[in-house]
């Protein structure tokens, strides 16, 4: 008798660690905090000058290809215009080719001559907006690396840079995914659209690109200007 409930219990153990792990590699560990940038750099505030922003489309490289490129931009620009800091003017792939020779800019690349000048004089712009994907893994844990720049057309200032890595392999990082999409009314189910969200890139791109800009400055009040 001894010998069938011990026999009985290692079974059901052993049940119970097969159901744990399932269970979590479908769910993965979430912590109670979400993810909070720390590698940026940022102005005080916004100058009350920064009223238009053209943002570039965005530069992959040999990241990603050519189409999930496409695909993606639509998604940043909306994070960016979600932050309400100023107003945000496209650029798109046909429009830089045309005016630049090139679909895409990098933030760390030669940039053609005149380019913030072009900018600032054909779109009325004072700043302009770099997004670059330095890294992305598609299999499990996926992650996603951004680096972002906001510069000054008119003294090509950095006014932001941002860049950072994004991985579901972060508890933090699945909180906030799931935080970001309940808020945002992308999913009625919290744990089912969570699940669904680490596997999808133009999600988890969202949520990163969300997550970056509201590192951007706010902009700097009519007082606190007075008193500088």
């Amino acid at each position: 008798m001894n010998s069938i409930l011990k026999l009985s219990l290692g079974f059901l153990v052993a049940f119970m660690q097969f159901g744990c792990s399932t269970t979590n590699s479908n769910h993965p560990t979430e912590a109670k905090a979400v993810y909070k940038p720390h590698n940026y750099r940022s102005d005080p505030g916004l100058s009350p000058s920064i009223h238009r922003v053209v943002i570039l489309p965005l530069y992959t490289g040999d990241v990603l290809t050519q189409q999930t490129a496409e695909s993606l931009d639509p998604v940043v620009v909306e994070s960016l215009v979600r932050q309400l800091r100023f107003e945000v003017v496209t650029l798109s792939r046909e429009q830089c080719e045309k005016a630049f020779g090139t679909l895409d800019l990098s933030s760390t690349g030669a940039l053609p001559n005149d380019f913030l000048h072009t900018l600032a004089d054909r779109f009325g712009a004072q700043a302009v907006m770099f997004v670059d994907v330095t890294s992305y893994t598609p299999y499990s844990p996926i992650s996603i690396g951004l680096r972002g720049k906001l510069v000054s057309c008119a003294d090509a200032h950095f006014i932001w840079n941002f860049d950072e890595v994004f991985s579901t392999g972060n508890p933090e990082v699945i909180t906030g995914l799931r935080a970001f999409f309940v808020t945002s009314g992308q999913g009625a189910n919290p744990l089912d659209m969570s699940l669904d969200a680490l596997q999808s890139p133009s999600r988890l791109a969202g949520y990163a690109s969300y997550t970056m800009f509201s590192t951007l400055p706010f902009r700097y009040q009519s007082s606190s200007i007075s008193k500088k």
